[in-house]
């Protein structure tokens, strides 16, 4: 779980968890499609 590279982690540690969170869900929905 190394997603360091997200756009939106520009000095926003906060937004990061959520982000990583809402990325992990996209990643398993399109990997179900």
């Amino acid at each position: 779980a190394s997603i360091a590279a997200v756009p939106t982690s520009k000095g926003v540690d906060r937004d990061r968890p959520i982000t990583d969170i809402m990325i992990i869900r996209a990643t398993l929905v399109k990997r179900k499609k």
